[in-house]
């Protein structure tokens, strides 16, 4: 049986997210392993765990789910850069940054309506 957070359509693209970062920094360069890829992993890694540990806040204050979902949304930006930076660095090509990025952009969006919704509650 799912979680709550589990049901949440941003929480499921943030996780499978999190799960292809994982394995294409695999295929970073050595030299980009405890510097580029940490960052990678970890900025991906704090888009779904702030949206689950917002979740079980979300009874007690709505206010500390928002601030967690900011959080997130921060997370994705850094996300964003390091995809860009991966990208001009040539570790990724044109095509797979387009569409980690692409996903960033839906994930950020998703996060942004969600922290909406529940600042007006």
């Amino acid at each position: 049986m799912k979680k709550g957070y589990e049901k949440l359509d941003v929480y499921q693209r943030a996780y499978k997210l999190y799960i292809g970062i994982c394995k294409i920094t695999k295929h970073y360069p050595i030299e980009e392993r405890y510097v580029l890829v940490d960052q990678i992993k970890r900025s991906s890694l704090s888009i779904v765990l702030n949206i689950a540990e917002g979740y079980s806040k979300v009874e007690q204050s709505p206010k500390d789910f928002c601030r967690y979902l900011s959080i997130g949304i921060g997370s994705a930006t850094e996300l964003e850069v390091l995809i860009k930076i991966s990208k001009d660095l040539k570790i990724l090509n044109q095509e797979t940054a387009n569409k980690i990025l692409e996903e960033i952009e839906i994930i950020g969006k998703m996060l942004y309506r969600l922290r909406e919704t529940w600042q007006k509650r």
